[in-house]
């Protein structure tokens, strides 16, 4: 069942691959003048910003570039691979921006345990 489903929806979006993308005249501003991302993005990555104010690093392995982060105060763990640009909310995958614990590894102030 799930197969059959798949292979439809492979179908219906078969034509759509090979459509070209049109940026909106907005966009093709913003790119002229120098931003790279659009309001939208800019707006997600600064709230992300704040988010990972009460976010804590744990562990990270540089090697394979994997960590995982606490959120505080409710101490869920999570677990962020910035090579296969994964993270254990789903956010990172889905919206293809940093999320908060991406963003907190970058900005990273806290101590690092290898």
């Amino acid at each position: 069942m799930t197969t059959n489903l798949v292979e439809c929806v492979n179908s219906v979006l078969k034509g759509a691959r090979n459509l070209s993308v049109l940026k909106s005249a907005e966009a093709h501003d913003r790119n002229r003048v120098g931003f790279t991302f659009s309001i939208f993005a800019q707006q997600r990555i600064k709230a992300n910003m704040q988010c990972a104010r009460s976010i804590v690093v744990h562990r990270f392995d540089r090697r394979n570039e994997v960590f995982k982060v606490c959120e505080m105060p409710n101490g869920k763990v999570l677990a962020v691979d910035l090579a296969r640009r994964t993270c254990d909310c789903g956010h990172f995958l889905v919206e293809r921006l940093p999320c908060c614990h991406v963003i907190k590894r970058s900005f990273q102030i806290d101590p690092i345990f290898e």
